[in-house]
């Protein structure tokens, strides 16, 4: 009795109770915070729109008390304060029946079984059993319970009309800083709800350039320091602080492109209204604004079949009054494949009424980018002199870093950034080759080089993204224009370009006039003088002692023989080596001497097969030439 405890009591008893909660602020969920500047009010005399479906099902639901109704926006929104879960009209009530908020009323009502049953398995029986029967008793104590509604209406809003976010800008009166700070001032400021765009599915927000899913995230946003600060800075026009920009009438989609192409008249594709193609020097992004996602060049004809986005443009359309049957289907009781056959049927008949739609096209602010146009367009055709002139493939792009030797037996062609060399007859096949196509894509777009370059040469996607990179840079950029050099003999002022093959007596005349109009004291680069023509080649005398009549010599016109004090050396023009006169017989008993020979003879209009026959039937060729 003399304890501070009992006193403590005493005391409790002496003074008159007082409620905490009528001195405290009322405390609310945060499954689904207030909107700022909004007031939540809640409405004692509506009953929710649930409220008499819940009565009359012969269900098992119970804890109606602590699901709240929130009006106000597009649709009516569910809050469940147990389970701490938002739900739509279509999904409350198989919520309700579910699990998880049955065993949330199991512990609000009876702890103890709770206890019991959480440790259990769910496919147990007795689990079945204990909240059946428990349940079953709340229900008779307590009620089903009461939906609780609510509606948000704007602040310094007096009429009653309920207060929508979603509503254009313009159809608000536009309030004075004065009304708000207390400051009397004559310029406008932005106000949250008119950085908010509801053109689209999503949210978004003008001033950022943000794009998100639901309202809770556009809240986050809108309470954050970026938007603040380009709130402050955006003037009354609201101009948007993009990096992209609208492109002009006329700019070619790479997305319908690409369905064209890779796509059949009868895929069921929808929603390319709801899809802005971002056009950039590094790639294209798109933006799909029903599913809240964004997708490379890669990813976005596998997300257009997807089952999500077409349910999600399902949504959209029958939100927007167009009917279909989308809420029948997500209610069935069948498998997913059937339910994508029933959703494709439902897109299918909207393909046939609206069409397949267009998407937007922005391109990025960089000047130096020009993005395809169809208005006036014309194909830059690439200018220069060369064999294959006439016989460009389709997709050859990258002629600006190849060079086209001249002078010497045959034309050769050196390709500058990689330092690949190809003759004429096999330019062509360089260009058409993956290694070219890929230095091409290294060039003119880096960003789908990082992915291709880790791709394996099967994958599909990598042909695709190589062919219609490719010809976007053919139509940005041309096929470019190869530059022509030739290489003529030191002092040689005229254009005619040095041969080492010409007979002896031109090539003796213009080494005796280089040497006459050569500067005083200087002397042509030429070590050897061509030999009098009844001179014997010791190349001869050795293929006369050592060689049988049948064997395969060919190419010597293309030899030229350089005697020594050491002995003799051998320049093979058609292989480009050099010999001793102990190795040149080997030399050209090779099958590569061979193959050289008829390339320059097909070339030179001496027709064979060596572009048609294998290596094995070079020898045989050679004994029908």
């Amino acid at each position: 009795m003399a304890g501070k405890r009992h006193k403590k009591a005493l005391r409790q008893l002496s003074e008159q109770e007082v409620a905490k909660s009528s001195v405290l602020e009322i405390t609310e969920s945060q499954n689904f915070p207030r909107p700022p500047d909004v007031d939540r009010l809640e409405l004692y005399d509506e009953q929710s729109r649930i409220q008499e479906t819940c009565e009359d099902a012969d269900l098992l639901i119970v804890g109606l008390d602590y699901v709240r109704e929130i009006r106000g926006y597009e649709d009516t929104k569910y809050f469940c304060d147990l389970c701490s879960a938002q739900c739509v009209a279509n999904s409350i009530i198989k919520h309700l029946i579910g699990f998880k908020h049955q065993m949330n009323c199991l512990k609000k009502y009876c702890c103890r079984s709770y206890n019991w049953v959480k440790d259990l398995d769910k496919r147990d029986r007795r689990v079945d059993r204990e909240l059946k029967v428990q349940l079953e008793e709340a229900k008779r104590l307590h009620g089903k319970g009461r939906i609780r509604v609510f509606e948000d209406v704007k602040r310094n809003q007096r009429s009653p009309e309920l207060y929508n976010p979603y509503r254009p800008s313009t159809s608000r009166p536009a309030l004075l800083p004065g009304d708000v700070q207390g400051k009397k001032t004559d310029e406008l400021t932005v106000t949250d709800e008119d950085c908010l765009s509801r053109d689209f599915s999503d949210f978004y927000c003008k001033v950022c350039d943000s794009h998100m899913n639901n309202y809770s995230m556009w809240e986050s946003h809108a309470r954050g320091k970026r938007h603040s600060k380009n709130k402050k800075k955006a003037p009354i026009g609201l101009v948007t602080n993009s990096n992209f920009i609208e492109a002009p009438h006329g700019t070619i989609s790479h997305l319908e492109a690409m369905i064209y192409e890779q796509c059949g008249p009868n895929d069921i594709i929808v929603g390319l209204n709801f899809i802005r193609e971002n056009q950039g020097e590094n790639g294209d992004l798109y933006n799909c604004y029903l599913c809240g996602s964004v997708c490379p060049t890669i990813d976005i004809i596998d997300h257009l079949y997807l089952k999500k986005h077409k349910t999600k443009y399902l949504e959209k359309m029958l939100s927007d009054g167009y009917l279909n049957a989308i809420n029948e289907i997500s209610c069935l009781p069948i498998g997913e494949t059937a339910r994508e056959g029933l959703i494709d049927a439902e897109c299918e008949k909207l393909i046939i009424e609206f069409g397949r739609g267009r998407p937007v096209i922005c391109v990025t602010k960089n000047t130096f980018f020009r993005p395809p146009v169809l208005q006036n367009h014309k194909a830059k055709d690439p200018v220069g002199v060369g064999s294959f002139k006439n016989r460009k493939p389709p997709h050859v792009s990258g002629l600006d870093y190849i060079r086209e030797t001249r002078g010497y037996v045959d034309k050769e062609y050196y390709y500058d950034p990689y330092n690949a060399q190809c003759a004429a007859n096999s330019i062509i096949k360089n260009f058409l080759g993956f290694n070219h196509q890929l230095n091409n894509l290294k060039k003119y777009c880096q960003g789908s080089h990082r992915w291709v370059k880790d791709c394996d040469e099967r994958d599909k996607r990598l042909e695709r993204e190589l062919k219609f990179r490719l010809e976007e840079s053919k139509w940005l950029h041309g096929n470019g224009k190869r530059r022509v050099f030739k290489d003529v003999q030191n002092f040689q002022k005229s254009s005619e370009p040095y041969n080492s093959y010409q007979p002896s007596i031109s090539r003796q005349n213009l080494d005796i006039q280089n040497r006459k109009k050569a500067p005083k004291g200087l002397v042509t680069n030429i070590n050897f003088t061509e030999a009098p023509p009844s001179k014997l080649s010791h190349l001869e005398e050795m293929i006369r002692n050592q060689c049988g009549p049948d064997d395969i010599i060919v190419g010597l016109n293309f030899l030229r023989e350089n005697p020594g004090v050491n002995g003799h050396l051998y320049d093979c023009n058609l292989c480009g080596g050099v010999y001793h006169s102990m190795d040149i017989l080997s030399h050209l008993s090779l099958k590569k001497h061979r193959t050289k020979y008829l390339e320059k003879m097909h070339s030179d209009g001496c027709h064979n097969a060596i572009n048609e026959i294998n290596g094995k039937c070079i020898l045989m060729v050679v004994i029908m030439l």
